[in-house]
């Protein structure tokens, strides 16, 4: 990564970062201190640094950072809960792991079923929207699309997910659980 790769980064990305970690940690300060430590660590690391385009790998690290740090910020608040004996804050583990692998069933059931029923570009999207938490601008700059064709895609592939998927945990279609004005793509 050269200088001038570094400047234009900072110019044409920062703005988005930003607000991907202001939403991400609900706080603007702290979220210029992740941004800023992100774009310090990226130009202390130019020298390995062979991702293009630069801004969907700033995005992405700056994702993981606003992750880090909500998850830090959790385990405090469990450290403060358990130090002052609040009954009834969490669900009971047993609740909990249930929870859990009932998730992470439905999670392996739309892997499978999207690498069947998706185009790549669909997938690619859908992955970047849902799973990455990305916004629709931001997935059409990483993937050098139109914004309209993400919403496009998005679209198309929950269609497709709606006709196609059971639900693991019922064994039933997911289309019985949700009518189409439930799942919006457009919120």
């Amino acid at each position: 990564m050269t200088e001038q790769s570094y400047i234009q980064l900072i110019r044409g990305t920062y703005p988005s970062a930003l607000k991907l970690a202001e939403i991400m940690v609900k706080n603007h300060h702290t979220a210029e201190d992740i941004v800023g430590d992100t774009l310090l660590h990226m130009w202390e690391k130019r020298e390995i640094i062979v991702e293009d385009p630069l801004s969907g790998l700033l995005i992405h690290m700056v994702r993981n950072r606003c992750f880090d740090y909500l998850r830090r910020k959790a385990a405090r608040m469990r450290k403060v809960v358990l130090y002052l004996d609040v009954p009834d804050t969490y669900p009971a583990p047993y609740d909990e792991e249930i929870e859990k692998r009932e998730t992470e069933m439905r999670i392996r059931a739309v892997d499978d079923l999207s690498s069947k029923i998706l185009t790549p570009q669909q997938k690619s999207v859908f992955d970047m929207y849902f799973r990455q938490g990305l916004k629709r601008q931001i997935t059409s700059d990483v993937l050098n699309i139109k914004r309209q064709t993400v919403s496009t895609h998005l679209k198309d592939a929950l269609k497709r997910f709606r006709t196609h998927l059971i639900d693991p945990v019922y064994g039933t279609p997911v289309s019985k659980h949700k009518s189409r004005n439930e799942v919006s793509v457009d919120a």
